[in-house]
């Protein structure tokens, strides 16, 4: 009775083993981003303080400034190359983006470019490789009242026509305008949208 209970659970776990190893070794290509963060920059400063403040971008006053991060990963097993078309972040043009660079690459030396269109809030991010595990890190600033934007939108989609005809108070995550950042690549093997 004994061996057959060892058989059985011997069958099992070879079984398990190497379909464990079998999913290990199947090639790959795997691109994600992750938002490290999102947030509106001076947020926290104290009302009195914040009314003697102003932000100026080339002599032109900011009343509304955000500042949001993403980390892209290679998180496949293979390597990502051969692109037909970056990688680009299309933002709603409500907005607009003001700065766009590269925070950090791992490993140090893998090049990965910026290309700001700023007529139509694009980005372009360009790089040859990605191997796997590789990451890099993406900033923009921009400017835009993100909660207006969001409030009208969800207003819209429920046919309200103003704040005051809703029965409840619109409480609104700042998180939620990142699902309105959109990135696409063009590369063999890949999902053109990235969640």
């Amino acid at each position: 009775m004994d061996s057959i209970i060892s058989f059985i659970l011997g069958g099992i776990l070879s079984i398990l083993i190497g379909w464990i190893f079998y999913r290990k070794s199947i090639q790959r290509k795997s691109l994600v981003v992750n938002l490290d963060y999102f947030s509106k920059l001076f947020d926290t400063v104290e009302p009195e303080i914040k009314k003697e403040l102003k932000i100026l971008y080339k002599d032109n006053e900011i009343e509304h400034l955000y500042s949001v991060q993403f980390t892209f990963e290679n998180n496949g097993n293979k390597p990502i190359r051969d692109i037909i078309e970056p990688l680009i972040l299309e933002i709603p043009t409500d907005f607009e983006i003001m700065d766009a660079h590269i925070a950090e690459i791992k490993p140090e030396g893998r090049k990965v470019n910026i290309k700001q269109n700023l007529e139509n809030n694009r980005v372009n991010i360009d790089f040859s490789l990605l191997n796997p595990k590789d990451t890099f890190v993406f900033r923009i600033l921009f400017k835009g009242d993100v909660t207006s934007y969001l409030k009208n939108e969800r207003m819209e989609k429920l046919g309200y026509k103003n704040e005051e005809e809703m029965r409840y108070q619109m409480k609104i995550d700042d998180n939620e305008v990142v699902e309105h950042f959109k990135f696409t690549i063009t590369v063999d093997e890949l999902n053109p949208t990235l969640d």
